[in-house]
Parts: C-alpha cells; structure tokens; sequence
C-alpha cells in the first residue's frame, strides 16, 4: 500500500517537473482555513445593503429548491408509470408473439372478430 502512495506521488512530481521551468523555485502556499466567518466588528456586515443581498440570496436560495423539489416530484410518478407502462407492454407483446406462433394454431380463428363486439356492432348499424 505504501508503496502505491509513493509511485503516485512519484508520478505526480514527475508531472509537476515536466511542465515546470527549471530555474524557477515552487512557491508554497501558507495553509489556509477551509472556511471564513465575518467579524462581527467588521463595518460592511451591520450595513442595510449587506442585510438586503443577504435576504435576497436566501430568497434565491430557497426559491431554487423548492423548484428542484417541484421538479423531482413531478418526475417520480411520471418514471415510475412509463416503467410499469413499458414493462407491461413488452410483457404482453410477448405473450401474443408466443401465442400467434405456437405450433397448431389457427391464424385465422386469432382474427375472427369477437362474439361481443360482433352484437356490438350489428346493434350500432
């Protein structure tokens, strides 16, 4: 393991020497913190426009969820019933096709028309 940590740290430096110029010295960077908080004496955080950009991010910031969250569940139902729609339509379709071709079956008794639908439409002419 420790020596995977060293041939990528080999790599890397073999990286970073290739596209370096050799007479220039690598600048270190003090470490820094991770994050920032304002100073509460500090003069631009009391002022009325800090507090209204403020107010109108959060706004923003809520305004955009709410829309993702508009938008995700709008979606969820909609996925779910084209998967459950396309499931049983492939379902079915093979079930026809197994049935139109099974051995010993009468294509011409799969197309004659149905008893019910026959009265049906004898009654509507």
């Amino acid at each position: 393991m420790a020596d995977d940590v060293r041939v990528k740290s080999t790599n890397h430096s073999y990286e970073l020497e290739k596209y370096m110029q050799k007479d220039v010295k690598p600048i270190n960077m003090p470490r820094m913190q991770t994050f920032k908080r304002a100073e509460t004496d500090d003069p631009g955080q009391s002022s009325h426009r800090a507090k209204m950009e403020t107010t109108i991010i959060k706004g923003l910031i809520t305004s955009y969820f709410d829309t993702v969250r508009k938008s995700i569940n709008d979606m969820v139902p909609k996925t779910i019933m084209a998967f459950l729609v396309n499931k049983a339509k492939n379902q079915s379709q093979h079930v026809l096709v197994q049935k139109i071709y099974a051995e010993g079956v009468n294509l011409g008794d799969l197309l004659n028309e149905d008893q019910d639908t026959k009265i049906h439409r004898e009654k509507t002419e």
